[in-house]
C-alpha cells in the first residue's frame, strides 16, 4: 500500500479528493531517517525476503554518496560565482580605464 501511494484505501467520503502531493517535512539526522527507514513496511519485507541484502548498509552508503554530490555541486557553484565576480570587476575595471584615459 505504501509503495501505491495508498491508492488501494477506500475514501471515507464520495466527494473528497485524494492529494497524492502532499508531503511532511521533518528535519532528522541520518541516525533517525535510518531508523524511520527501517520502520517501513517496504524496508521490513524486502529484508526478510533477502537476508543476503545489508539494507541499512547500502541505504547509509547511498546517503555518503549523495552527501558527496551536494559537496561538489557546492563547491562547483562557488567557483563560478568567483568566477563571474572576478569578470565582472575586470570589466569594470577596464571600462573605467577606457573612459578615464
Amino acid at each position: 500500500m505504501l509503495l501505491n501511494k495508498l491508492r488501494d484505501v477506500t475514501l471515507p467520503y464520495s466527494d473528497f479528493i485524494r492529494n497524492e502531493e502532499m508531503k511532511s517535512v521533518r528535519k532528522m539526522t541520518v541516525e533517525e531517517y535510518v531508523g524511520f527507514a527501517k520502520s517501513l513496511w517496504p524496508f521490513v519485507a524486502y529484508s526478510k525476503e533477502h537476508p543476503e541484502v545489508d539494507l541499512e548498509a547500502e541505504l547509509r552508503k547511498d546517503i555518503d554518496e549523495r552527501k558527496l554530490v551536494v559537496i561538489v555541486v557546492a563547491v562547483v557553484v562557488f567557483v563560478i560565482v568567483v568566477v563571474v565576480v572576478v569578470v565582472v570587476v575586470v570589466v569594470v575595471v577596464v571600462v573605467v580605464v577606457v573612459v578615464v584615459l
